[in-house]
């Protein structure tokens, strides 16, 4: 909302549709949804409050911050998922997991491409290796299940 990037709106509600499968597959084993209430900034996990605290400041400080954090998030996100690809071996959930892998190379590939508009012209790796974000960069939009 601080800066009225497309980017920003698109992601937001992909975010939410991962956050609904989420919740089926919750409901769908009969676990219990750690989050009661699904509020903007709030986490039951206090570290990850914090994180958002941090990023948050960093993002308001100027659009280039702003989608250098969202690139950011992105990467963290895909070695998250691939660390829960790596332990499970339930189909139903792989297909999850494969969906949110391939939703979190396209946003990455999104922030990146909003950031050469803005004149960044070679986007360096935060999180994961350069080698596997090359390899996304190099790679179109996917369009999945």
């Amino acid at each position: 909302k601080e800066w009225g990037a497309e980017v920003f709106a698109n992601i937001a509600l992909s975010e939410q549709r991962h956050t609904d499968a989420i919740a089926e597959m919750i409901a769908g084993y009969g676990l219990t949804d750690p989050v009661q209430e699904d509020v903007i900034g709030e986490f039951v996990n206090p570290e990850l409050a914090n994180l958002y605290e941090e990023l948050l400041a960093i993002g308001r400080q100027s659009l280039l911050d702003a989608l250098y954090v969202g690139a950011l998030i992105e990467e963290v996100d895909m070695e998250d998922i691939q660390h829960a690809i790596d332990h499970s071996d339930e189909p139903e959930i792989l297909i999850v997991y494969d969906n949110l892998m391939r939703a979190s190379r396209n946003h990455l590939r999104g922030f990146v491409d909003v950031l050469a508009r803005q004149g960044v012209d070679d986007y360096q790796a935060q999180y994961i290796d350069q080698a596997w974000v090359d390899a996304i960069l190099a790679e179109d939009t996917e369009t999945g299940q």
